[in-house]
């Protein structure tokens, strides 16, 4: 049975095993989400401006995560909020932004495949901050997504206005990286 009708599983027999198939379900419906979040911001950016955007994406995510909480009875007020609304501030705050602000003047294939850049720029920066090790095969995949990156840009063959938007995506890319770290 559903725990406060949010399809959660009790605990009890089975209930590893139907909390891992809901996991799973969860995870596939959020990586097409993942998936579709760039073809429709930028067919949303032919009809608004990105702020625009930006302003439906956030107050649909936050609608999203309030209703989760408030569904699930989960909400503790957090001791100190001053770091989660900094944290806030930079992903979705900055990154949407400067995503949706590139996306405008790129397609979406580039600015899908730029913002695909934020996992590289999150090990670089664990790299160069917590200094952590990096070892050679993730050196070597570090260096093939970030040539990729490269070839995507200088690729597109659309002027100045495209290079302007990737390197937007690539700097909202690199804004949501610096919240892993």
């Amino acid at each position: 049975a559903p725990v406060r009708g949010i399809g959660l599983p009790e605990a009890g027999e089975g209930w590893r095993a139907s909390r891992n198939g809901a996991a799973l379900a969860w995870l596939v419906i959020a990586a097409g989400c993942w998936g579709l979040d760039t073809t429709l911001s930028a067919y949303a950016l032919r009809q608004l401006r990105p702020a625009d955007v930006f302003v439906a994406e956030t107050l649909v995510g936050s609608g999203a995560v309030w209703a989760y909480l408030r569904l699930s009875g989960r909400f503790r007020r957090p001791t100190r909020l001053r770091p989660h609304l900094l944290l806030g501030l930079i992903e979705p705050g900055f990154a949407y932004l400067l995503f949706d602000l590139g996306l405008r003047r790129t397609s979406a294939i580039s600015g899908g495949l730029l913002l695909s850049t934020e996992a590289l720029l999150a090990v670089a920066l664990a790299v160069v901050v917590l200094h952590e090790r990096l070892r050679p095969p993730a050196a070597f995949a570090l260096l093939a997504g970030t040539v990729g990156g490269v070839f995507v840009s200088l690729g597109a063959g659309h002027g100045r206005q495209t290079l302007s938007g990737d390197l937007l995506v690539l700097a909202g890319s690199a804004t949501a990286a610096s919240y892993y770290v």
